[in-house]
């Protein structure tokens, strides 16, 4: 008998700790990239896919199934895996596979050409002068990805990369924890400029799928003199020389119908990388690039291309001063590549006075209440608007603040969880409770939601947003 029990005990620790790593890892599965560009062979289509799944594997909140686990799935079940293969068929293929995301690529740029000439020091020798010269040459790959939600079967998210190098026809290629020219004859097809132009492309193409699917954000670690450490190494990418824009969300943009589209960027300074470790890499902001002094820990990063750094200095896109928009008491203590999102108190800081809460006063201080004399956060959803009247630090605020931001651009069931986790860890976000009834109201869960709709009343009764959905179920 106690045997039995022991067993059962590692049984359903296990079958625990499952669900709790199925919550935080994200199954994608990469299909090989088509070959739409003409001065481009099978085997380097082939090459720059295996490229991109080592720069996404590298995630800690995805796992990336073997491109060749796919294809052998795909002619058990005889897909046909000739020509395009289109949604459809991937997500079959993705549901077979346990896969909660696909993803659809395509090359469509794939050329070099000679962009200056320069000339060296003229050599004397027996009498005859020798103009040693050098031809430079530019490359650009233009990878279109599509990333398919295999439940849903929506593209939820759809986009283009160019990647651009400079330098050198037979610079050394790239070589990228077994990929590159390494003597290795699937990717041996892609060498000199053109593999950094590919490095350039996969790089920018993951950093967005990592943030936009698993809320993993690259980051400035420490700022601070002339050295800008960022949340960037070789295992996701980074590489000497390499360069990263540091830039802070600025006024949002809507559609016609008032839908949210995004944020406009204000791009703060470009670092040049000089150090790569595996997990971070250090860098420096060069003459032009922007004021590094304005440079904060917790600023977003990601990687452009030289030919976008000459374009930020020749229009003076750089700030000037500090964006409003970042909090310079934002609170990334712990950050790491696990976590982008700033660690944010449980609890209340004790900041008002018993006086400003109705007569039980401390019972509302202990549930996160606030004020009731703030109409325009009592009528609104906006973070920005709501989280501000929040009993907490500035710090905490923003920090708050910008995970509503992330979660907000989820879907489905990841929206929902993400809301209730911002509801669970601070007992006084209503505006997190309000959002995870809608949520859980698209989800039919009818029940959840007049319960979170409940609880963002219980924190504050004067909610008119929860008010009115209550009235319509």
């Amino acid at each position: 008998m106690r045997k039995f029990l022991f067993t059962l005990l590692i049984i359903i620790t296990a079958l625990f700790s499952s669900a709790a790593y199925s919550e935080q890892v994200y199954r994608i599965g990469v299909m090989r990239f088509e070959n739409k560009a003409p001065n481009m062979s099978s085997s380097q289509a082939e090459a720059i896919t295996d490229i991109f799944i080592r720069m996404l594997a590298s995630s800690k909140k995805i796992a990336v199934l073997e491109r060749e686990r796919l294809e052998d799935i795909a002619r058990e079940h005889r897909f046909s895996m000739s020509g395009l293969v289109d949604a459809n068929t991937a997500v079959q293929i993705g549901r077979i596979a346990g896969c909660q995301f696909m993803i659809l690529g395509s090359v469509t740029q794939f050329d070099s050409k000679q962009s200056s000439q320069s000339s060296g020091i003229p050599i004397p020798i027996f009498g005859v002068t020798v103009q040693e010269s050098k031809q430079n040459y530019e490359a650009n790959v233009t990878i279109d990805m599509r990333v398919v939600n295999v439940e849903t079967t929506e593209i939820v998210l759809s986009m283009s990369e160019t990647g651009n190098a400079v330098g050198e026809r037979n610079a050394s290629s790239v070589y990228w924890g077994g990929y590159g020219n390494s003597g290795s004859n699937t990717s041996s097809s892609i060498t000199g400029i053109e593999s950094k132009a590919v490095e350039d492309a996969v790089t920018k193409l993951g950093v967005r799928i990592r943030e936009e699917v698993s809320g993993e954000y690259t980051q400035v670690l420490s700022a601070g003199g002339s050295e800008i450490t960022l949340s960037v190494g070789a295992t996701s990418g980074a590489r000497k020389g390499a360069i990263y824009k540091v830039y802070a969300d600025g006024a949002k943009v809507f559609d016609m119908d008032g839908n949210e589209l995004g944020s406009k960027q204000i791009v703060i300074a470009a670092v040049e990388i000089t150090d790569v470790q595996n997990n971070f890499s250090t860098g420096k902001v060069n003459k032009g690039w922007g004021n590094a002094s304005l440079i904060r820990r917790g600023d977003k990063i990601a990687p452009i291309s030289s030919g976008e750094v000459r374009d930020l200095v020749k229009k003076k896109a750089f700030a000037k001063s500090r964006p409003h928009t970042f909090d310079s008491d934002i609170d990334i203590s712990g950050l790491d590549n696990d976590s982008r999102t700033p660690a944010v108190s449980s609890r209340p800081s004790p900041s008002r006075h018993d006086s400003d809460y109705d007569d039980d006063s401390d019972s509302d201080s202990r549930r996160g209440r606030h004020p009731n004399n703030n109409d325009r956060a009592n009528r609104s959803t906006d973070p920005s608007e709501v989280i501000a009247t929040y009993d907490l630090s500035s710090g905490e605020i923003n920090s708050r603040r910008i995970a509503h931001i992330n979660a907000n651009k989820l879907r489905g069931q990841r929206a929902y969880n993400k809301f209730v986790e911002l509801a669970e860890s601070y007992d006084g976000d209503y505006l997190a409770a309000f959002r995870a009834g809608e949520l859980a109201k698209s989800l039919r869960r009818r029940r959840e939601a007049r319960e979170w709709f409940e609880r963002a009343l219980e924190i504050n009764p004067d909610y008119v947003p929860a008010k009115r959905a209550l009235d319509r179920m």
